[in-house]
């Protein structure tokens, strides 16, 4: 059985979850355990989340490996007006609302 209308709250404030494009998620209860969206979570305790399809793991915040990553602070963005000219931006803006 699934019970839904679970309301889940951070630091007594109400979280509103959505996904990544804007819409609306539910938190439910599914045979006796609370099941929460991930990416919401994470964005309203102001931590990255990382998926690793190998091991089928979710982590939050810190994650240590062995695999060679790069930060979105450490990568030059570019946009361009037309085909053969392009802008560095002077700023992006990541998934957490993080100006970098």
């Amino acid at each position: 059985m699934v019970t839904t209308g679970v309301n889940i709250f951070i630091d007594d404030v109400k979280l509103n979850p959505k996904d990544v494009n804007g819409n609306p998620v539910e938190a439910f209860i599914y045979n006796g355990t609370t099941y929460l969206p991930v990416r919401a979570i994470s964005e309203a305790l102001n931590v990255a989340v990382f998926w690793d399809g190998k091991t089928r793991s979710v982590y939050l915040g810190k994650h240590d490996t062995d695999v060679p990553s790069i930060m979105l602070y450490d990568l030059d963005y570019f946009t361009t007006s037309d085909k053969y000219a392009f802008r560095k931006e002077k700023s992006v803006t990541d998934n957490l609302g993080n100006t970098l």
